[in-house]
Parts: C-alpha cells; structure tokens; sequence
C-alpha cells in the first residue's frame, strides 16, 4: 500500500507541511 493511497498520508503530510505539534493535534482529532 503507498502511503498515497493510504489514510496515514494525510497525517504524514500534515507532519511535513504543517508543524508537528498542529499536524498531530489535527489528525489524532480528525
């Protein structure tokens, strides 16, 4: 499975686009 395709790219690219504190706070929320 590619992470593209796979739910955990979102939190993956909210780590690396937004900072981690805000990227982990969304996902683990959302």
């Amino acid at each position: 499975a590619r992470y593209e395709d796979a739910p955990a790219a979102n939190y993956f690219r909210g780590v690396t686009l937004r900072p981690r504190t805000v990227g982990i706070t969304a996902t683990f929320r959302n």
